[in-house]
């Protein structure tokens, strides 16, 4: 059981930045088999641009971690209810 768990540990590798300050890095994404269409979709569904993105990084399964400039940005704060009292 052991050796599984250390195999495990020597076949993954730490997560890698994608966008940088709000630059990307089209070089680490090749690297890691993705496409900068594939990122950007990503960022679409989450109503982003690599402009809003401090830090993005990426693992070997996909996974995407998101570090914003903005996390209270406007388009997200609800709406005040007008008073319907005169």
């Amino acid at each position: 059981m052991y050796e599984d768990l250390f195999q495990l540990a020597r076949t993954t590798s730490a997560p890698q930045a994608v966008i940088n300050d709000g630059i990307l890095d089209t070089e680490v994404l090749e690297k890691m088999k993705y496409t900068k269409e594939w990122l950007i979709e990503e960022l679409s569904k989450r109503s982003l641009t690599t402009d809003e993105v401090f830090l993005a990084q990426l693992d070997d399964d996909g996974f995407l971690t998101l570090d914003l400039y903005d996390w209270t940005r406007k388009k997200d704060k609800p709406k005040p209810i007008p008073n319907s009292n005169p």
